[in-house]
């Protein structure tokens, strides 16, 4: 099926994201064979920082069909504190004494905790990330049980690899399911990545076939296989969490800003 939906990551010299491009072809009605979604359809998230270089504020724009013209559909801003920042939609960056990303703590959830294998105790829903040579990991533990029924809660990590020149090259994604004791390889979210030419710092994400799109008050999954599928707010809350199957399925939401997650891969949807 080709490359369904592609990203461009545009850095500054000294590394730090400035822009990300998202870019949306065109979905027809599988039925009447209209336009749902037009083509050529980008959210562009430009990132503004500080003169000691941290995240300052993170502003959304929409550019549709053609135009030329970006309208600004949302701003995240962000406050420092000792360990990191906090952003207006409650979700807080904690740095590790390298200035690395180490916690990503979504402050309106509840207080509940995990012990792994070895002790360690995670708080349930948040990102915790750690670093390899050549590379980093990210780890979460959630319920699934409470969204979907008989579905065991799990631990999700995700591996991402790097070149030697700092570039993301590949990214695989893990499951463990309550109660296992061995990480599973989720192929279906295996993700390899590809560079244009003149612009290392810019690159494209080759999806596996399926589609993510929104129509008039809902979001359609398209997917070759069955899928695990969660639908947030913009602001890190649960809004619907599901198993569907393969094929064409719709899931009704008012209208507003969503990332969709299919598998691991996330998506913006601006439903209308």
């Amino acid at each position: 099926m080709g490359m369904i939906t592609s990203y461009i990551y545009k850095y500054s010299d000294k590394g730090r994201l400035l822009s990300l491009s998202s870019y949306y072809p065109g979905h027809k009605d599988p039925v009447t064979g209209v336009f749902i979604t037009e083509p050529k359809e980008d959210l562009v998230d430009k990132y503004e920082y500080g003169q000691d270089g941290r995240l300052l504020k993170h502003k959304t724009y929409k550019l549709e069909g053609g135009s030329r013209s970006l309208d600004k559909i949302f701003t995240y801003k962000y406050v420092m504190t000792d360990s990191g920042y906090i952003s207006n939609d409650s979700i807080e960056y904690i740095l590790d004494k390298k200035g690395r990303l180490s916690k990503l703590k979504f402050l309106k959830a509840k207080n509940e905790y995990v012990v792994d294998s070895v002790g360690n105790r995670y708080r349930v829903g948040d990102f915790y990330y750690s670093y390899f040579d050549g590379g980093y990991t990210e780890l979460r533990y959630y319920h699934r049980g409470k969204m979907i029924w008989g579905a065991p809660d799990a631990w999700v990590k995700t591996d991402y690899f790097f070149q030697k020149k700092g570039y993301l090259s590949k990214e695989i994604t893990y499951l463990k399911e309550k109660g296992e004791t061995k990480w599973k390889k989720l192929r279906h979210d295996e993700y390899a990545y590809s560079y244009r030419a003149g612009n290392p710092h810019s690159n494209f994400l080759i999806e596996k076939p399926g589609k993510v799109y929104a129509a008039d008050g809902a979001v359609v999954i398209e997917n070759e296989q069955p899928a695990l599928v969660a639908v947030y707010t913009f602001g890190g809350q649960l809004v619907e969490q599901r198993r569907m199957a393969a094929g064409i399925n719709r899931i009704p939401l008012p209208k507003g800003l969503y990332i969709v997650v299919v598998g691991r891969q996330g998506h913006k949807i601006v439903v209308r």
